[in-house]
């Protein structure tokens, strides 16, 4: 039986943005970095994830069509956990509306919608995390069941750090090497 935790195979400095980040910084921050997603944190507190799809999405919305969040949470508001048994968080989408400030170029028709949308517009709010000493089959149990590919570390509603499906693989044929 494996006893690596997940502490033992994260990654401690994980790149994040924040809740206002237009999703042109984020599209650009992920490519650097290339990510198919980071977290969306006030300080080093978690409100979501948002992902390479949901800026995929958003820029290929017709033109006049922004994200909508699904509600306008307080930041104070607390994350809502994944749970076994309930929708795994990668079947969450948000639904586009018509924008009626739509700013259209009368040029080439374009919406700069990545500008003007945010991080905290798009973001899932259902968190897959968990603590430190969770061991590995745990998380990668956890991944299966959300069909994700990261969990996110965290003591105390605070991010420590990331675990990915290659970290997993990594730690499984160290030891089996």
């Amino acid at each position: 039986m494996y006893t690596t935790k997940v502490s033992d195979i994260m990654s401690p400095n994980v790149i994040t943005v924040t809740p206002e980040m237009s999703l042109r910084d984020v599209a650009t921050l992920l490519s650097e970095h290339h990510l198919s997603g980071a977290p969306v944190v006030l300080g080093r507190r978690v409100l979501g994830v948002v992902s390479a799809s949901d800026v995929l999405r958003v820029a290929g919305s017709p033109a006049g069509m922004v994200a909508g969040s699904q509600s306008e949470p307080e930041w104070d508001e607390e994350p809502e956990p994944w749970r076994e048994g309930s929708e795994p968080p990668a079947e969450f989408y948000t639904q586009l509306e018509p924008d009626a400030e739509a700013e259209i170029d009368p040029d080439t028709g374009d919406v700069e919608l990545l500008e003007r949308v945010s991080a905290a517009d798009v973001m899932t709010r259902v968190l897959c995390a968990l603590p430190p000493d969770a061991s590995i089959v745990e998380a990668a149990n956890y991944m299966l069941w959300a069909d994700v590919h990261r969990i996110l570390v965290t003591e105390q509603d605070e991010l420590i750090g990331i675990v990915s499906t290659m970290d997993i693989v990594r730690a499984v044929a160290q030891k089996m090497g």
